[in-house]
């Protein structure tokens, strides 16, 4: 996959037209420390993405992406993609009180790749790619015994990808199925305008990968 170091000569002139900070204050190579970049969206995709499945694969990390995306589009979560990440208490990563650098670089340039993706100027609400999720809005690790939101606020399971289950809020609904068509293009989410050559690759990769997605 051609990594995101290779198209930055692409990527900044296209954010230099949106109000988003420099991207040149930050070392791709080194990572960033999260918790010091809150006010740019694709950073704050990035790292979420990064913390939350940085250990997963390809499909798993796509799969917090586009919940992260529909909290946006949905009126329970703040409008925007870093109000989304730093809501308290939402992401366990933000509270945990450990370093949020992403030290692991090629983890964190798939991450910044895949948000990339996210943010394309596209008809579809999620960009580059489909929601695999199925419209939830809410997971939980496999490894760990069922939430007890998930009985008690009658969640749907939506899907189970790598190390994580996803589930529906039937009373929040599907934000993006609500969306008249051609809205999602023209939205706050999306501020890039043009493809970056590393979306070709990682859309290849997406149709041709194996990993499984359990859905009911």
């Amino acid at each position: 996959m051609i990594i995101i170091k290779a198209l930055l000569g692409l990527a900044l002139p296209i954010f230099a037209s949106v109000s988003l900070p420099s991207m040149s204050n930050y070392s791709f190579n080194r990572g960033v420390d999260c918790d010091r970049v809150r006010n740019n969206d694709l950073i704050c995709l990035a790292c979420n993405i990064y913390h939350e499945s940085g250990n997963q694969s390809f499909l798993g990390k796509i799969a917090v992406g586009a919940v992260t995306i529909n909290r946006v589009m949905s009126s329970r979560f703040p409008d925007s993609i870093c109000g989304v990440v730093w809501e308290h208490g939402e992401f366990s990563w933000t509270e945990d009180g450990k370093s949020d650098r992403t030290r692991y670089k090629n983890e964190w340039l798939q991450s910044m790749d895949i948000a990339y993706g996210f943010l394309l100027k596209t008809n579809r609400p999620h960009g580059a790619y489909t929601d695999p999720t199925d419209c939830a809005l809410f997971y939980h690790a496999t490894y760990i015994r069922t939430p007890y939101w998930v009985k008690a606020d009658n969640m749907i399971q939506s899907a189970k990808i790598g190390r994580h289950v996803f589930y529906q809020d039937p009373s929040l609904g599907c934000p993006y199925r609500e969306m008249q068509i051609g809205q999602a293009a023209t939205g706050p989410l999306h501020k890039v305008i043009k493809k970056p050559l590393s979306v070709l690759a990682v859309q290849g990769e997406m149709s041709s990968g194996s990993e499984s997605i359990e859905t009911n």
